[in-house]
């Protein structure tokens, strides 16, 4: 007997399961001996390094799962075991004999049943079967055409004791997981080159080439279709796997609101205004897809898009309506539709399932519930199923109530116990059950498996649920071969296409902005707080020249909180009399309260969403600087020292520059939305000093360190910083980079960046905002500020401008949005 995975300890496996790597003589199996060889001269240490690689690659590109929980998703990392699962090339085309059989039964199923419906008059279903699910839509009645029925197809699959495959679930609205297998690949040739080297695998490039073919032929009227991916957004569970096809097939990822139908078309809203779209690959559900004919609750579709369907002017992947072939029940009569539809018998067996709206399978499987599973026909992937034998008398009991009362909802699945393979858990490899998930791609009137596909793990070893949701890892999925094609490149060529800045999607261009915003604001904040944490410590700040020992710190403290409750909006924050006590309680809520807007986890959350929402536009290094911002941020109610302080802002000061050398499409959004919020901090900032009394002379050097120009100052100015000088230096220097007319300067070349690709001669209402800025900035009188230290100096004009100027500046962001970020229009003709 071969030992296996030597001084790892015994690699457990279940007698009764089929062994992946073992036959029942404990010899490893032929296509298994190359990989189990390279995995065992790495050795334990090794193999838990590359472990170790795995999940921080896997963090730093972002492969995320949403978990659901109480009150929100929650974005996990996708796991991915070292260990791969791996198929000989003879199991390999008997499988796909099947799962290609099985996926033309079930496209022309789903062509009949919104078609003629011959299965029903023809007796050999009972119409219950179909008409009592819900997955079943009246409104998609003749919108299937013979050219465009199921266009791409996943089935969940699992090996059985006995070593045959068995189908337990068929994927046909919007398959997912396509992406998580590519991922996978390309993570574990990274992190395990070596093996790579030496085995002969299938690669997938052709499938992923030929899916893009494919669906550019699919539009009659265009050699340049535009394709999208609709997503019902952030909170999706597989939302990245949305932007990882998105971004790997060039496609624009886009959701409900990017979309309008008018005159019986879809359009796509541009910043440059409508463009026609030819196909949609969603990834939302049937019901949600119309609200004005399916779902009308639902804010994840595009009203009129089933009439577009019908005029044939826009093309759905696949078909609104093809979820009615999830429903399980249909597992209980396939092998008669094989003989009905195809005229031969079924390739693929299903796990045998029992349908409890048949009155003759009925009452033998209620008697004997130990040995089934039984389901929801209505049930998505994400609900609960319960096996038989868990329940006590008294829970079989209820059950059975339930069936009864309702039994045309309900199946029994036979148990079926799962396979077995190694995985890599805790220093040790032990088995768990596995599950496999294969994809069909409809190509020349036939279907084409990908050669792999997404093997998830049970979560736990005798765990015979494999689901996500619950914790499961996956695996690399490998189909070995002996053609020398099996050296091609994983990694298809990306199609050259040039795209204008003008093409960038609006909910694109609007998380841009945001991210640059979010970015600034977290960072001028962080440096306010910085200051504040010299003077609560009496540690003289650093690149200030001033006796600190004369300095009015107590004074110096009151305004700089004051300055943080008016720049962050937090009231009534430290305006109340008596700030100073309780100070460390204050702070800390300050630091660490995710839900108040203002406070530092509250922007540091929303950067982080922002910048999740465009992870494949920046570089994979800005999710390694976010999470060290997380970890700089200690638990509450402890308050960052003054050093993870310093961490902070160099980290956010290390996005900024990454994102600026970085960013392709969306950057003059990102470097709008950040340069308004410079702005606007810095006019809030002087407005909140200016209504202080009391303002020590040395105050003006702090300012001037807060806005980061000391050097700058001290080229243009001479001696110690005085109220008129920084002032001018902080508004409207054009000489100085951090002035507000400089960021405002900026601004309007964007603008006109945008204008000159728009071809638009038309003032809009940001430039006249931009224009009135300008010559407000230019023509204010400032000739009084150098008496400001003297306290019967009015400054109330001073005030009032910069509120005015505040105001203007909100406007302007106003007006960005309404123009070129905003969702929202009126009424639309269908």
């Amino acid at each position: 007997m071969q030992t296996l995975f030597k001084d790892w300890g015994p690699y457990f496996s279940d007698a009764i399961s089929y062994n992946e790597v073992l036959t029942p003589s404990g010899e490893v199996r032929p296509h298994w001996s190359t990989v189990v060889k390279n995995i065992e001269e790495l050795g334990p240490y090794e193999l838990q390094q590359r472990t170790r690689a795995i999940h921080e690659l896997l963090s730093q590109e972002g492969v995320t799962y949403n978990v659901y929980g109480e009150f929100e998703p929650v974005s996990k990392i996708f796991p991915l075991d070292p260990i791969p699962f791996i198929l000989s090339e003879q199991e390999w085309e008997q499988l796909q004999q099947g799962v290609c059989q099985r996926a033309r039964l079930l496209n022309l199923l789903l062509k009949d049943i919104y078609q003629d419906r011959r299965l029903i008059k023809d007796h050999i279903i009972p119409p219950e079967l179909l008409f009592s699910h819900p997955g079943f839509l009246i409104p998609c009645q003749q919108t299937i055409s013979s050219n465009h029925g199921l266009m791409f197809y996943a089935v969940d699959l699992v090996r059985a004791a006995d070593g045959t495959f068995k189908v337990i679930g068929d994927r046909t609205q919007n398959p997912s997981g396509l992406g998580y297998a590519m991922e996978n690949r390309m993570v574990l040739s990274r992190v395990i080159p070596s093996i790579f080297k030496d085995s002969q695998i299938q690669r997938l490039t052709k499938f992923f080439r030929d899916f893009r073919q494919t669906l550019r032929e699919l539009s009659a009227d265009s050699e340049d279709p535009l394709i999208v991916i609709l997503t019902p957004g952030e909170a999706s569970e597989t939302y990245f796997e949305h932007t990882f096809l998105a971004n790997y097939f060039g496609y624009p990822l886009v959701e409900a609101n990017d979309l309008v139908v008018n005159d019986q078309q879809v359009w796509f809203r541009t910043l440059d205004g409508l463009q026609k779209v030819h196909i949609i690959l969603r990834r939302v559900d049937d019901n949600f897809c119309d609200p004005l004919e399916l779902r009308g609750d639902s804010l994840l579709g595009i009203p009129g898009l089933l009439q577009c369907v019908r005029a044939h002017t826009v093309t759905v992947i696949n078909p609104l309506g093809s979820g009615i072939l999830e429903n399980p029940t249909w597992l209980s009569c396939l092998p008669k539709l094989c003989q009905y539809y195809l005229g031969e018998p079924l390739i693929l067996p299903s796990v045998n399932t029992h349908w409890f709206g048949d009155p003759v399978s009925h009452e033998p499987i209620l008697q004997n519930l130990n040995d089934y599973v039984v389901k929801s026909v209505y049930a998505n992937h994400r609900e609960h199923f319960v096996f038989g034998d868990e329940l006590n008398r008294n829970e079989q009991e209820s059950l059975k109530v339930k069936i009864a009362k309702h039994p045309y909802q309900y199946i029994a699945q036979e148990k079926e116990i799962l396979s077995s393979q190694p995985v890599v858990n805790d220093r040790q490899i032990e088995s768990r059950h596995i599950g496999l998930r294969c994809f069909l791609l409809h190509k020349d009137n036939d279907y084409y498996v990908m050669p792999g596909g997404l093997t998830r793990v049970s979560p736990e070893k005798d765990s015979l649920v494999i689901s996500s949701q619950q914790g499961g890892v996956s695996k690399d999925t490998w189909v070995m071969t002996f053609e020398s094609s099996a050296k091609m490149s994983s990694i298809p060529a990306a199609p050259v296409r040039v795209r204008g800045i003008n093409t960038v999607p609006r909910k694109l261009a609007e998380n841009f902005f945001w991210c640059g915003r979010y970015t600034k604001r977290t960072e001028m904040q962080l440096r306010l707080l910085r200051q504040i944490e010299y003077l609560r410590n009496n540690q003289e700040p650093p690149f200030i020249e001033m006796e600190w020992e004369c300095l009015e710190k107590s004074r110096c403290l009151d305004i700089l909180l004051n300055v943080l409750t008016h720049v962050t909006v937090t009231y009534p924050g430290f305006l109340q009399p008596n700030a100073h006590q309780n100070l460390d309680q204050k702070l800390s809520v300050f630091f660490h309260n995710p839900t108040a807007s203002g406070t530092v986890s509250y922007n540091l959350k929303s950067l982080k969403k922002a910048a999740m929402s465009i992870h494949k536009q920046i570089p994979g290094e800005t999710s390694n600087i976010l999470k060290n911002l997380d970890s700089l941020l200690p638990t509450a109610p402890d308050i960052p020292t003054l050093h993870d302080i310093n961490q902070m802002v160099i980290n956010l000061s290390a996005f900024r520059g990454v994102c600026v050398d970085s960013i392709d499409s969306g950057w003059i959004f990102w470097d709008i939305g950040r340069r308004i919020e410079w702005a606007l901090n810095t006019v809030s900032m002087l407005w909140a000093v200016l209504m202080s009394e009391d303002i020590p002379e040395d105050f003006w050097k702090i300012l001037v360190v807060l806005d980061e120009s000391q050097a700058i100052y001290h080229n243009r100015y001479l001696g110690s910083p005085r109220p008129q000088n920084v002032i001018e230096m902080l508004l409207r220097d054009a000489s100085s980079p951090h002035s507000v007319i400089t960021q405002i300067h900026i601004i309007q070349e964007h603008l006109d960046l945008l204008k000159r690709s728009k071809s638009q001669v038309i003032i809009e209402n940001e430039e006249r905002l931009v224009l009135e800025i300008q010559a407000r900035l230019r023509i204010v009188n400032l000739s009084f500020v150098g008496s400001l230290l003297d306290k019967t100096s009015p400054v109330n004009s001073l005030n009032r401008f910069l509120l005015e100027l505040g105001t203007l500046l909100r406007n302007l962001s106003d007006a960005l949005n309404e123009d070129y970020l905003s969702h929202s229009e009126g009424p639309q003709q269908i």
